[in-house]
């Protein structure tokens, strides 16, 4: 049984959702997979106010920039390279994450 990668099981998760929704529209596919990003992003942000709470108050700052580092280096290099990704993709899904946890920590710093 060949092992897989936490980057590709959690890549895995919308698709074994919705199995084969990528064939049968391509737009419901990409916004589903937006969802999930958004998602993804609302944790990170949670995630990141309990350590507000509990660690340190510039806690998120150092969440947000690792998410930033992360999500630049696995949509523009990563996801580039292993599933041949376009580039507008990653842009689209670079923005789903990044957003909200921008305005999260505007609005926590303000």
């Amino acid at each position: 049984m060949k092992s897989r990668s936490l980057l590709d099981t959690l890549d895995q998760i919308p698709d074994r959702l919705f199995p084969h929704l990528q064939e049968k529209s391509v737009a419901l596919y990409v916004l589903w997979r937006e969802v999930c990003h958004l998602a993804g992003s609302l944790g990170a942000i949670g995630i990141s106010h309990l350590f507000f709470l509990t660690l340190h108050p510039f806690a998120p700052l150092v969440v947000g920039f690792a998410l930033v580092f992360w999500i630049t280096y696995q949509e523009f290099f990563l996801h580039a390279r292993k599933y041949h990704q376009p580039r507008w993709k990653g842009v689209l899904d670079w923005f789903v994450w990044i957003l909200p946890f921008s305005f999260y920590l505007l609005t926590l710093y303000q």
